[in-house]
């Protein structure tokens, strides 16, 4: 039998059954894929002779304890800014505006991170550029048979590809942005209005107690059943 425990984008594989498996042990910092991994022997560091169920109970424990550990802290939503810009105030001065109220590793949001927050933020009010991250991208016919390159946002907004970013942030006119409101609602709009900008910094996740929790559990079962099959 194996175990997977996926703790972000890190793995750690054990191998189980009648006789002890080797075990894998993943790189973890830096977060490694599968195809990147230190094999480790289980035998190596608790003999068959004098191990113990507590001793590879133990042993388990403390690899998953620093899978969990060791996991990145995400860029989620930190906050909107309390300066505001038009659409074509430039990338750099949303960032720049971000770190100088949230911290040097602040930086702009990306759509994708405002979905991927977790640990919401508390006073968030009006709504603020993000900067969308493209979907593959269609081509249409306007009516008057001129094509025109649309764009679809990982929030679900589509649009033609320069008015959901201002034209590359730089047009305050005839354009449109990609905005979010305090809610995660997600909309365009036009890159002349005024407006804060979203804000995302390294976050801490909650603590996985409950998946650390089974994890160790599970593995403690199919380590005594190993144990009993000799």
């Amino acid at each position: 039998m194996v175990l997977v425990f996926e703790v972000s984008s890190s793995w750690i594989t054990l191998g189980a059954g009648k006789k002890l498996s080797p075990l894998a042990l993943p790189v973890l910092n830096p977060p490694q894929d599968l195809g990147s991994r230190t094999a480790l022997s289980h035998e190596s560091i608790f003999p068959t002779t004098r191990g113990t169920i507590m001793q590879r109970l133990l042993f388990v424990l403390l690899l998953v304890a620093g899978a969990a550990s060791a996991q990145t802290n995400p860029y989620q939503l930190k906050g909107f800014t309390a300066a505001t810009f038009p659409g074509n105030a430039g990338v750099l001065a949303f960032t720049a505006a971000c770190q100088a109220e949230f911290g040097t590793a602040a930086r702009m949001c990306a759509s994708v991170e405002v979905l991927q927050t977790v640990v919401i933020p508390g006073g968030l009010s009006g709504a603020a550029w993000v900067r969308p991250v493209f979907e593959p991208l269609a081509v249409t016919s306007s009516g008057s048979g001129a094509s025109i390159l649309y764009a679809a946002d990982a929030s679900g907004v589509s649009a033609a590809a320069p008015n959901l970013a201002c034209a590359g942030w730089s047009e305050g006119v005839i354009t449109a942005g990609l905005i979010v409101d305090a809610l995660g609602h997600f909309s365009g709009a036009s890159c002349s209005s005024i407006r804060p900008v979203s804000c995302c910094a390294p976050i801490p996740l909650p603590e996985p107690t409950s998946m650390l929790m089974n994890g160790v559990g599970f593995a403690a079962v199919v380590l005594l059943s190993s144990s009993k099959g000799g």
